[in-house]
């Protein structure tokens, strides 16, 4: 209903139907005042005009001069064009009507398809709006699932990444706790070296005594080592010392630092911890696990 409102607002006249019905119908006749009475017939208004002129002329009401002439020759020449020419000009008044007519109406068919295409461009748009929406929900969609898919990602890359942090971590006090044994071990021999190399004859007889019979596979009995006893004498004093320096903290060196800073970068690029540029640190604390 309001396209068709919207469509009859292009019509500035009546519509060519209302035309039609129009034409069709044929218009009342109404007769005019001579008919009425008539006076149309020549031969009734002839004598009549006759009749009246002649008084006219007698009272001097009209006189008959030169104006009389120019209004009969100006009566003639009107009744002459009306005579010859009146055809001519009515079919070339009723030719330019219809034309306007005919102009008017195709203006008014042109706007009329001019609103159908913009109607249906409106209704096109409506659809593009439409399809629009559609692929913006599947496309919230779809980066929903996306942020899904990513944070699973991310948990289980962090999950990996801290299960080779811990893996690093134990590899690392493994292998500080092995050269905190070898540092132990080679002090341990070097100080019961030292103090065999010093000792008295009856401790180097007997740590020679020792030996023999441990090659010679011959029992012993609950007998004492007394190069082992020297050993765990040397061990437990190393314990000791170690026990006592907890907590303390120790500078390191320009090598140390160097050498911790080497550890650090490959422990940051086998992880891919690059980007975090950790340095070295100057000192450490002593803290026994």
């Amino acid at each position: 209903a309001q396209a068709a409102r919207s469509l009859a607002g292009f019509h500035s006249s009546a519509s060519r139907s209302d035309e039609e019905k129009a034409a069709a119908v044929p218009a009342p006749v109404h007769p005019g005042l001579l008919t009425q009475y008539g006076l149309d017939d020549w031969k009734i208004s002839a004598p009549i005009a006759a009749a009246l002129s002649i008084p006219l002329l007698s009272k001097g009401v009209y006189v008959l001069n030169e104006e009389s002439q120019l209004a009969a020759c100006f009566f003639l020449f009107c009744t002459s064009v009306y005579k010859f020419g009146g055809d001519a000009i009515a079919s070339y008044f009723d030719a330019r009507s219809a034309a306007i007519l005919s102009e008017h109406n195709a203006v008014e068919d042109a706007n009329i398809q001019l609103a159908k295409e913009t109607l249906e461009t409106h209704k096109a748009m409506l659809n593009i709006h439409e399809d629009i929406a559609a692929v913006a929900e599947a496309h919230k969609a779809a980066v929903e699932l996306m942020c899904e898919v990513q944070s699973y990602k991310l948990q289980h890359k962090t999950r990996d990444t801290f299960v080779k942090n811990l893996e690093s971590i134990r590899q690392i006090e493994a292998s500080y706790n092995f050269e905190l044994q070898k540092a132990m071990v080679a002090n341990a021999t070097k100080n019961v070296r030292a103090f065999l190399e010093k000792g008295d004859k009856n401790v180097k007889a007997a740590a020679f005594k020792n030996a023999i019979d441990v090659l010679s596979q011959v029992e012993t009995g609950d007998k004492e080592d007394d190069v082992a006893a020297l050993f765990a004498k040397e061990l437990r004093a190393y314990a000791t010392s170690l026990e006592a320096k907890q907590g303390q903290v120790i500078q390191l060196t320009a090598d140390e630092q160097a050498e911790l800073q080497a550890d650090l970068d490959a422990y940051m690029k086998r992880f891919d911890l690059e980007a975090a540029n950790f340095k070295a640190a100057k000192e450490i604390k002593l803290e026994l696990l």
